[in-house]
């Protein structure tokens, strides 16, 4: 390096002098501006407004990012908003900002224990203990710690260390009877519940000696100690006289002896014990709650809505049965009796969020099925309110998310539910509203996920259900429709729409006479358009056309402009060459009905089958227009313009359906697909990759991906992983044995390769033009595997294909590797 100059020595000595200076006084800056964001959240904090306080410590970790303060109150917001995963990060840092901070280790070791990370739970429980060995809630969670990671014989002694240190502390003792009866020593367990109950009385240490004695098929001892839970809980309610509370012990606990009797087909008992319940702790919703569901389960709703209207009207200071009963007026169509009540329950508390919502989701629902714009207005009005007091409020989202739903935003309703979820990640509802998204911007595959989530976490979420099933047949799933379908139909036979899927479905599997048994139940006075369609679908699949039509016809007769209805009057009138009569219907239709895009789409398929490319386009172009969030014309118009030769239109297009449903897999895939065609390999690769982390089950994307990172000179694991998968997913796929073995050879496994090679070869129709392709590919694999003899054979055939198809004039030139498979050829035969 050379020497410096005198200027230039004296400018870095200049320089230098002049960093601490400013550092100083831009630090002093940043320590005010970061003391009073960091008090301003404290105020905030303090007042229980956590949303205002969350924007002050952000901003002051701006100001000074290392402030474990900081980072500490923002965890206790996050907390208090119900965000536990942005909670559990921010005392990550706090532990690593300030490692003696015991008090947050114990919450960070707590949430670790609920999150299942458990080698984190024993990282913070030693450190606790290393640095206070006498903090009783230390050695708990380090005896937590040891039984969780798999360490039990290490448990006992900072367990009884615990109880040593605090004895009056509950805890300890569950913790250590759980170590006890799971080396089954059912003895000292059941001995040391009964003394956490001494110690420090609480229902869920009842609930675990319960537990404990049902573990051990102790019935008789379970249910004595059910009512003497029940006996206790009674007692601290009359001694505290504790308000309405939905979920205080003594409810709690009715409810749960009432359960076991249920589980054992005591239902009288059961009955008895809650209508009791009712009367010694009146005003408990939750007792009111069980007993009526326990009447709807038995078919009798009526009696179970009265039981709740008798709750709200004991008490009209209490907003809980008041809101009940407007979820009773909601569900029963009596959408301004629903409102009524909410209303009640405002006035019985004026600053209820829940009351509020509860109003703006009647007006939404209702206002979108009278088309009603004022209450759709009213109702985000409220919502837009709530917000505005608590923008990261979960049920306000939810409430939005449906808005946006019912408004023809299912992109912004995805936003919406996720932000909900963000806090809440296993709330039904937020997975239902996002499956009904995605099923609206016709992603099927990721609406599945979403709704088999939220049936996963709530059983009795019908409308999710029943979406599910559409999904599954819209997939060709028909055994998964079946078994769902006949499931949920036990609980609501009257669903004929569901009944109608279940029986598309045996018509799918080919099970006509099962399918018929299902539509028979239907009775002829609820003989609908969809029953009609369903008759029509069968009938046509057993082969009896004449019966189809009669059954499409009686439905035209009632619905003579339906999408559905034409289309598969289009279907029969194509098989017996009547396409003009379905033309003259359809255009029949549209002029009845210009703006519906269902019509317009089902008039660009028959144009396309009559071969009329213009007004095919301008159909699809006018379904896109009338309903730009359905990707179903997208994908029909895209075929057309890659059919016809305009693979920048294409392009363009599905650029533009990716602007509006940026969550669009599909839609990636094709623009990966094209950029390929462009040869565009590293802006294909970037599409594909998109497309995956969107759906990680996109097999096609995986398989193109691989392929192209392979051909490329990417990343050979990561293609070999991908090709794996789409070959795992994908078995029957002869493009996906090609990928495979085209992965392995360039690998330099060619002899793991041939085998995948030779069942693409097998594999792909004889007429397939790619097939010389995946020739070439096999004839390199035996190459790189010294088999010149089976080389030579393969490039022959390769070649051999390419000479077939140009003179068909399926091949309009010679492809890319061509040329290097008759070198190649030509080379061995000379070796020869």
């Amino acid at each position: 390096m050379k020497t410096m100059t005198v200027q230039v020595k004296l400018f870095f000595a200049l320089l230098s002098l002049s960093i601490p200076v400013l550092g100083s006084v831009g630090c002093s800056d940043r320590t005010a501006e970061y003391q009073e964001f960091f008090e301003r959240g404290n105020a905030y904090q303090a007042e229980g407004r956590d949303s205002e306080a969350i924007i002050e410590y952000r901003n002051a970790l701006q100001a000074d990012p290392n402030q474990a303060a900081a980072h500490e109150a923002l965890a206790r917001s996050y907390l208090n908003a119900e965000q536990a995963e942005k909670a559990f990060w921010e005392l990550a840092e706090t532990v690593r900002l300030d490692p003696d901070n015991t008090e947050a280790r114990q919450t960070f070791a707590a949430m670790a224990l609920a999150a299942g990370q458990n080698d984190l739970l024993l990282e913070q429980a030693e450190a606790i203990v290393g640095l206070e060995p006498d903090n009783p809630e230390g050695q708990l969670l380090l005896g937590q710690a040891y039984l969780v990671t798999g360490q039990p014989d290490k448990a006992e002694a900072p367990l009884r260390r615990a109880i040593e240190l605090a004895p009056d502390i509950g805890a300890s003792y569950a913790v250590l009877s759980a170590l006890y009866a799971s080396q089954g020593d059912y003895d000292q367990s059941e001995a040391l519940l009964r003394e956490a109950i001494e110690v420090e009385p609480q229902i869920e240490m009842w609930n675990l000696l319960v537990e404990q004695f049902l573990s051990q098929g102790k019935e008789e001892e379970a249910e004595e100690a059910l009512k003497a839970a029940l006996e206790w809980s009674l007692t601290r309610f009359d001694e505290e006289k504790l308000e309405a509370d939905s979920d205080s012990d003594a409810a709690v606990t009715y409810v749960a002896l009432a359960l076991f009797y249920l589980q054992r087909e005591r239902e009288d008992e059961a009955v008895a014990l809650l209508q009791e319940g009712i009367a010694r702790v009146p005003g408990e919703i939750l007792v009111v709650q069980a007993l009526a569901n326990y009447y709807r389960v038995e078919g009798e709703g009526e009696k179970a809505d009265e039981l709740i209207e008798q709750a709200a009207a004991i008490d009209e200071s209490n907003p809980e049965p008041l809101l009940l009963v407007s979820a009773v007026r909601a569900r029963a169509g009596d959408a301004e009796g629903a409102i009524e009540f909410a209303e009640k329950a405002l006035l019985a508390d004026p600053g209820s969020v829940e009351a509020r919502l509860r109003k703006a989701e009647i007006l939404i629902d209702t206002g979108a099925r009278s088309k009603d714009s004022e209450r759709l207005a009213e109702g985000k009005a409220i919502v837009d309110e709530v917000l505005s007091e608590d923008q990261t409020n979960p049920p306000a989202q939810i409430v939005l998310a449906k808005y946006e739903l019912v408004q023809g935003n299912p992109q912004g309703a995805i936003e919406s539910a996720r932000s909900a979820l963000d806090a809440q990640p296993n709330w039904s509802q937020g997975h239902f509203i996002i499956g009904s998204a995605y099923l609206a911007l016709g992603d099927q595959r990721r609406a599945r996920g979403e709704l088999a989530r939220a049936v996963e976490l709530d059983s009795r979420l019908s409308d999710a259900q029943r979406l599910l099933i559409k999904v599954h047949l819209d997939l060709g799933e028909y055994e998964y429709a079946i078994e769902n379908g006949e499931k949920y139909l036990r609980n609501r036979p009257e669903d004929d729409q569901t009944r109608i899927r279940v029986a598309q479905s045996y018509i799918g599997l080919g099970q006509f006479d099962q399918a018929a048994a299902v539509l028979d139940e239907i009775p002829e006075e609820r003989q609908s358009v969809e029953v009609l369609l369903g008759k029509g679908r069968l009938a046509s699949a057993r082969g009896d056309r004449e019966a189809g039509r009669k059954h499409v016809e009686a439905a035209e007769a009632l619905e003579p402009s339906d999408p559905r209805v034409l289309e598969l009057l289009f279907v029969l009138d194509r098989e017996e060459g009547k396409v003009q009569d379905s033309v003259r219907k359809v255009n029949r239709a549209r002029e009845l009905d210009p703006n519906n895009a269902g019509l317009a789409r089902l008039q660009g398929v028959i144009a396309l089958s009559e071969n009329q490319p213009e007004l095919a386009e301008k159909s699809f172009r006018r379904a896109i227009e009338l309903d730009p969030m359905n990707s179903g014309p997208y994908g029909a118009l895209g075929n057309l313009y890659i059919r016809s030769g305009r693979n920048d239109e294409a392009f363009g297009l599905y650029q533009r359906l990716t602007e509006i449903q940026p969550e669009n897999a599909a839609a990636q895939y094709s623009l990966g697909v094209l950029s390929e065609g462009r040869g565009k390999s590293s802006e294909a690769i970037s599409h594909y990759q998109t497309a995956i982390e969107i759906e990680p089950s996109y097999s096609l994307a995986k398989n193109n991906l691989a392929y192209l990172l392979a051909d490329t000179g990417g990343d050979l694991d990561t293609a070999l992983k991908l090709a794996q998968e789409a070959k795992a997913e994908m078995p029957d796929s002869p493009s996906a044995s090609d990928t495979l073995g085209w992965v392995l050879y360039k690998r330099g496994v060619s002899s793991a390769a041939i085998g995948y090679l030779r069942e693409a070869v097998r594999m792909t129709d004889e007429d397939e033009p790619a097939r010389g392709g995946v020739y070439y590919h096999l004839a390199l694999a035996y190459e790189g595997a010294g088999k010149s003899e089976a080389a030579s054979e393969a490039y022959s055939s390769a070649l051999e294909h390419v000479k077939r198809h140009r003179a068909q004039g399926t091949l309009s030139a010679d492809p890319d590797w061509a040329e290097n498979a008759r070198a190649n050829l030509g080379a061995i035969q000379n070796a020869s």
